[in-house]
Parts: structure tokens; C-alpha cells; sequence
């Protein structure tokens, strides 16, 4: 069989050729990654923002066959790096059972700016393996905004991700299945990641998606007067859009539904929208 070395640094490189390197022969399985999530939402005043994303495996089993025992895996993506960088990523969840609750034995994350190599044995000392006839979490991906790139952008983008592999990467040969000690190319479906303003509901402070006055004026004050209160989106809670969050948010706010000798909450109301106006205040999210 033909072997690739592997060039991470690592304690074992032989048997890491022979578990992420050996070629395949004979029939190919269906195997995909799949990576994809929700929109990154960022703050307009600072554009700031990031979100949570999901690489899976799933393979694509005939009729009558049984899924073949995944042992280990080698994924890359790139990106452009002028507007996201790639914060953070772990194991995902189909893999925190291996090593008894630990992970897999050999995680080798490889991050440049614009892209990603991932390499993962499952177990180096035993036969740990996998079936992904059902679809499972492998790793999760947190993007970010590139400081000040986004600040006072009301319009966002969207990013191709590809699954190019990045310069530089320790791996020549990407998006890979090992089964059997033997290597099987996979697929990748890769979602554009829908780069957009945050948009939230003026007067919504307690996040449920409505502006419900007494309940959002109670949150309000909570969060001004009561430690145990935290508000996660002060641009909601400033009801009279003065850049701060104080005792006329609330007031404003009842005035509205109650005294009817006051004006509605800023835009955006009623509807959700991004916030218009470019001031200190944080939103880390909403109810829309």
C-alpha cells in the first residue's frame, strides 16, 4: 500500500501513517462532512459577532449493509481571512465517549489565517471506532468577526468556505475517512456563512421575540437595579435610543402602553431590524 507521512510532530508518526494515510482499494463508501450552522450576527456599532458551527459525518449505507467502524478522520477548509478568523473549535459530540468520557486519543488541530487542517484518531492503543450510518457532531467551529471590519455595516455578506486545504497544511491529501486502517475519500457540503447585522426589537429586554410592556419593564429595571439580573442586549432595553440604559427605559416604555401620552419605543419597533444607531451599547443577542 502506498503510505503519506504525516507531518505533525508527534510521538507516534508511524502509526499515524498507517491509520490516516493508508490507501483505499476496492469499493468506495459514501461517506460526506458536512459543515454548516446558523447566520453570524454582528453588533453593528462595533462588528462585533460569532457563531457556533457544526462539522458532521453521515455515511450513506445500501440497503442491507452495515456501516463501516470510523477510526479516525482529516478534514481542511479556507476562508477569507480579511473578514472571519476561526476562533476556536473542539471535539464535537459523537466523540466525547471515546477514552471513557476523554475524547479521542489524538485531536491535531492545524489553524492558519484562512483556513483549517483537522487530524483525529479515534484510539492509538486499542480498536475504538465509530459507525456513522446516523449523523454525528465531530468537531465544533466557532468563527468570529474581524475587529472593526463590520463596525457601522448595516448590509453584512456572505462567505464561501471551501474545502481547500490551507498553505502550509501538514496534509496533502484532505477530507478523509479511515475505516479498517484504510483511508476513503469523503465528500463535503460546506454552507455559506451568511455574514449580517444583528437585528433586535426595541423594548425587547427579556428576549422572548415580543414587546410585552410590564414584563420587559420589570427586566429593565432588574438589570439596573437587581446583581442577579444580567441584560444580554442593552441596544433592546434602551428603549428611547439615548446610547444608555437607565430609569427612563422603563418609564418610557410603560408611558407607551399605559399612559398614552407616550411615544413608542425607537426603531427598530415594531418589527425586528438592525439597530440604526452607532452607540457604546452591547447586544450579545435577541429575541428575533
Amino acid at each position: 500500500m502506498l503510505r503519506q507521512c504525516f507531518h505533525f510532530s508527534l510521538a507516534l508518526p508511524s502509526l499515524l501513517c498507517v491509520l490516516l494515510f493508508s490507501t483505499a482499494v476496492g469499493a468506495q463508501p459514501d461517506f460526506e462532512f458536512r459543515l454548516e450552522g446558523p447566520p453570524l450576527n454582528y453588533n453593528v456599532g462595533d462588528g462585533a459577532g460569532s457563531v457556533e458551527w457544526s462539522l458532521t459525518l453521515v455515511e450513506d449505507v445500501a440497503p442491507g449493509a452495515s456501516p463501516l467502524l470510523v477510526q479516525g478522520l482529516t478534514i481542511s477548509g479556507s476562508f477569507d481571512d480579511s473578514q472571519v478568523v476561526l476562533q476556536s473549535f473542539g471535539i464535537g459530540d459523537a466523540l466525547i465517549s471515546l477514552g471513557g468520557g476523554v475524547g479521542p486519543d489524538l485531536w491535531t488541530p492545524f489553524v492558519v489565517e484562512g483556513g483549517f487542517t483537522i487530524g483525529i484518531v479515534f484510539s492509538i492503543f486499542d480498536a475504538s471506532a465509530l459507525p456513522f450510518d446516523v449523523e454525528g457532531e465531530v468537531a465544533e467551529f466557532v468563527f468570529a468577526t474581524v475587529p472593526g471590519v463590520f463596525a457601522g455595516d448595516s448590509i453584512g455578506t456572505v462567505l464561501p468556505i471551501t474545502n481547500d486545504s490551507p498553505p502550509g497544511s501538514p496534509v496533502a491529501t484532505a477530507d478523509t475517512v479511515v475505516a479498517d486502517t484504510i483511508q476513503f475519500p469523503a465528500n463535503f457540503t460546506i454552507a455559506p456563512l451568511e455574514i449580517r447585522p444583528l437585528e433586535l426589537l426595541r423594548g425587547d429586554a427579556n428576549l422572548d421575540g415580543a414587546v410585552v410592556v410590564i414584563a420587559d419593564a420589570i427586566q429593565i429595571l432588574g438589570g439596573l437595579f437587581d446583581p442577579g439580573v444580567t441584560l444580554l442586549c442593552f441596544d433592546a432595553a434602551d428603549v428611547n435610543d439615548d446610547g444608555a440604559v437607565d430609569l427612563a427605559d422603563p418609564i418610557s416604555l410603560l408611558n407607551f402602553g399605559f399612559g398614552g401620552n407616550g411615544p413608542p419605543p425607537a426603531a427598530p419597533f415594531p418589527d425586528c431590524g438592525p439597530d440604526p444607531t452607532d452607540d457604546a451599547l452591547d447586544c450579545q443577542m435577541s429575541g428575533c
